[in-house]
């Protein structure tokens, strides 16, 4: 029939053995699907992320919206430092003082391009670092947890039947009991 381009792979096959991709539009390799799905759900994640830090720095610098120039080096920072937009919110909310200071005390409460700059610098200085260590802190014991859950699970589901022995003491007197 018809040769159409894979949404996820962008290789060319018969329109037959692909199935229609998300919201009608294009079409996927059958083969493809669950790697797209789980590429859609890590953007859909993704992007929720970037709303709530861009919501809490509209509400930390009073702002109505954010310059375009800010929001690309966040960006750049997310890509080059392979972090997620949640990481820098964290960073965002531990120097939260010590922002809030700035913006008061220094920048008199403008929230130009220049200040949100500084007070993304304050970030990375301050916040990025403890919020990195935080994410790996509970990672590793989110990892502990599933660990000693899977091995509690483990041992209580054994179907044999248990075998008691009886420990053999000098000083036991059960035997004449």
């Amino acid at each position: 029939m018809g040769m159409v381009k894979c949404q996820f792979c962008l290789i060319r096959s018969d329109k037959m053995l692909m199935e229609k991709g998300i919201h009608k539009k294009g079409y996927i390799h059958k083969s493809c699907i669950s790697d797209f799905h789980d590429t859609e759900k890590k953007k859909a994640i993704e992007q929720e992320q970037r709303r709530e830090l861009y919501s809490y720095l509209l509400c930390l610098h009073n702002a109505i919206e954010i310059p375009a120039r800010n929001l690309m080096r966040l960006k750049e920072i997310k890509e080059n430092k392979n972090i997620e937009y949640s990481l820098i919110l964290e960073a965002y909310k531990i120097g939260e003082e010590k922002i809030k200071w700035f913006i008061s005390n220094v920048l008199d409460y403008k929230n130009d391009s220049e200040g949100i700059n500084a007070c993304i610098t304050l970030m990375l200085k301050h916040g990025i670092n403890i919020a990195y260590q935080n994410n790996k802190k509970r990672s590793k014991q989110k990892e502990i947890k599933e660990k000693i859950f899977s091995a509690e699970f483990t041992s209580d589901l054994s179907l044999s039947p248990i075998t008691r022995h009886k420990a053999q003491d000098e000083l036991d007197i059960s035997h004449l009991l």
